[in-house]
């Protein structure tokens, strides 16, 4: 945790409605926020949640969500979070909720 991805696989998500950060999200996001989507069963890793986020202090090692990105100061931030965690968040709520409830992890970016 803080110091690795998330490993590479296939995961299933899965919908989280007792995690902490749902204290935040529930407020934040109003009706659109049924739940955290939590990546299950990672073999090293608990806990893990796709959510919104800009820089390396917003996340342990979870997915953040972001329009683009940019290269600031040595290391890489994730824009427009907000935004794009408003647009993803229903197609992964009906994933995680349904019955082939699957994640594709891979990394294939160039730095």
């Amino acid at each position: 945790m803080k110091q690795t991805a998330i490993p590479e696989g296939v995961f299933k998500l899965r919908l989280n409605t007792w995690g902490g950060m749902n204290k935040t999200y529930f407020p934040k996001y109003g009706p659109i926020h049924k739940g955290m989507i939590e990546i299950a069963d990672l073999p090293t890793f608990s806990s893990v949640y796709i959510h919104v986020g800009n820089t390396i202090e917003h996340t342990a090692g979870c997915p953040l969500v972001g329009l683009s990105y940019i290269r600031k100061d040595g290391d890489y931030q994730v824009l427009q979070s907000v935004d794009a965690y408003k647009q993803v968040y229903r197609k992964l709520y009906e994933v995680a909720t349904e019955k082939d409830n699957q994640i594709e992890i891979s990394n294939n970016f160039q730095f």
